[in-house]
């Protein structure tokens, strides 16, 4: 066997030699054993993408384990641990609750992932970054009076631009009667030009996206003026000034 063989098995690689002074060169006089590791095969993962909280800084809470299966293949012989940096990866120290990790930088941060063969003990790295991008900025809160229409049907469409804080690039995806509803986009109103009313005020919940994909709710109360009738006298005496 050549001084430089390679062993191309998967776990462990087997030499056996022969003692040739000994008169009965066919006994195996001594065993050498090396393990060979073969690197796990993985992918590099795509970006962890997520919207920004309610409090527009760039920093988040976010679930780095999503993102195993996709850099595993959904291998279950591999183990995944997520490392803050580089300096982390070398002293040991994995994140201890990857599913709630907290960003510190914002909008954009690298961590480092180590996978390793439960079978074998070989290991390899790679990284992962998160990206926060910017939710939209409607106003939080909208009060508007509209005088009561004999039919009880209104248009809440018309404060639009004011709700949306006169931003590009921003859209109403939807008028809702919860907040949990505009928060899933489930049950939106179906006709928001035509809504009826029948109380003397009414709340609705604005769902707001951004060409991002990333939403904010805007509550918006509607206030209805009952009109007001005059009883006026049959005959009125109109003087001219002199």
């Amino acid at each position: 066997i050549p001084a430089n063989f390679t062993g191309n098995l998967v776990n462990t690689v087997t030499v056996n030699s022969l003692d040739v002074s000994d008169p009965d060169p066919t006994c195996l006089q001594c065993t050498d054993t090396d393990t060979a590791c073969v690197v796990p095969q993985i992918q590099v993962p795509s970006d962890l993408i997520v919207c920004d909280d309610a409090i527009a800084d760039g920093l988040k809470k976010v679930n780095l384990t999503i993102k195993s299966n996709e850099i595993t293949f959904s291998n279950s012989d591999l183990e995944v641990k997520y490392y803050l940096n580089n300096a982390q990866l070398q002293a040991g120290n994995p994140i201890l609750n990857p599913q709630e990790f907290q960003t510190t930088t914002a909008f954009l941060q690298t961590v480092i992932v180590e996978i390793r063969s439960i079978t074998t003990g070989c290991k390899i790295e790679t990284a992962l970054d998160i990206v926060i991008l910017n939710n939209p900025q409607p106003l939080t809160f909208i009060e508007k009076s509209i005088c009561e229409s004999d039919t009880k049907r209104y248009n809440l469409t018309m404060y639009e631009q004011e709700i949306l804080n006169h931003q590009t690039g921003t859209t109403i995806a939807g008028y809702f009667t919860s907040m949990a509803e505009a928060m899933s986009d489930m049950n939106v109103i179906s006709s928001p030009n035509n809504y009826t009313i029948n109380e003397a005020s009414d709340t609705f919940f604005v769902r707001v996206e951004n060409s991002l994909g990333c939403y904010a709710i805007t509550e918006f109360q509607l206030n209805i003026v009952k009109a007001v009738f005059l009883n006026l006298e049959d005959k009125y005496v109109l003087c001219l000034d002199e």
